[in-house]
């Protein structure tokens, strides 16, 4: 990192250094002993006389997210929807809300038909918000039809996103730079450049080094946006003095890069989940994970 520091240094008039908290003393200790002129910039003081840049916006931001979204019962979501949003965004989710809901009005009111309803929507989105308002939307529909969806947001979202590849968008990679830590990251970037989540793991060093070099993945292009992500986990593996055989990322737990993936659709929205079912090529309804967070009853 020092070095880096120091490759840049020469020009730039500053360079502002943002570390964690506890680490300020040992990284200004380490700068010094380099010959760098460095100050310590409390946090508050730098937010108040700098101005911070803003935030990277991408051709395709999302209409709205899961902060938009009310945590209530389908019954009353539309109506806190409205309530709690702006009239531009209450639309852009009210088109999708309508959508749905048009559509389940004329679903069969089975499992299998609704799910596949649903796996078609969460195909077509790009944010987890999305998936969220069709499966409330549904709910309601098949409400008013006298059926009873029970559905477990979580368990549903999960399930919904886990069968489909990713299709990674400007906003994804964007959405990244959320992540201090370069392994987390880098896991949900090699997702998104169509790694299956069995093989995330066993990728080396090496293996990135040379996907760096070719600018190609599984056979696609590297996106200019993704390349940061994979180069700062690199760096950090080589100032570990790991050797090109050595894993890219080095994970305590033999699940960690799934619950980092789990983590992602969470924390960020990204529509990709860890349940390794990418790949399966039987139909949703097959899968008895698929059926996890939803019942429909008949209430006539």
């Amino acid at each position: 990192m020092i070095r880096t520091v120091m490759d840049l240094a020469p020009t730039l008039d500053t360079v502002v250094l943002v570390s964690e908290p506890g680490h300020g003393g040992t990284t200004l200790s380490a700068l010094s002993r380099y010959g760098l002129h460095v100050a310590a910039l409390p946090w508050n003081e730098f937010c108040t006389t700098h101005s911070l840049l803003p935030k990277a916006k991408s051709n395709d931001e999302p209409r709205y997210g899961m902060d938009h979204l009310p945590q209530v019962d389908f019954l009353i979501f539309r109506d806190r929807c409205h309530r709690q949003n702006d009239p531009e965004r209450f639309k852009a989710i009210d088109d999708d809300y309508r959508h749905t809901f048009d559509t389940a009005m004329s679903v069969s009111p089975n499992e299998e038909a609704v799910l596949d309803m649903l796996g078609h929507r969460a195909r077509n989105a790009t944010t987890t918000a999305e998936i969220l308002v069709a499966v409330r939307a549904t709910q309601r529909a098949l409400f008013s039809r006298g059926h009873l969806m029970q559905a477990h947001p979580d368990r549903m979202l999960g399930t919904l996103t886990a069968i489909q590849p990713p299709r990674p968008t400007e906003h994804h990679w964007h959405s990244l730079r959320a992540y201090i830590r370069p392994e987390r990251a880098a896991v949900v970037a090699l997702y998104l450049l169509g790694l299956p989540t069995d093989t995330i793991r066993a990728v080396t060093i090496n293996d990135i080094t040379q996907v760096l070099a070719t600018g190609q993945v599984c056979g696609h292009p590297i996106p200019n946006l993704a390349r940061p992500y994979l180069d700062a986990q690199l760096e950090r593996r080589r100032q570990e003095s790991a050797k090109p055989s050595d894993l890219f990322l080095d994970l305590p737990g033999v699940r960690q890069h799934q619950e980092i993936l789990t983590d992602a659709r969470r924390d960020l929205g990204l529509p990709i989940d860890g349940k390794n079912l990418s790949n399966d090529h039987k139909t949703h309804y097959d899968r008895a994970l698929y059926r996890l967070g939803i019942q429909i009853r008949d209430l006539t």
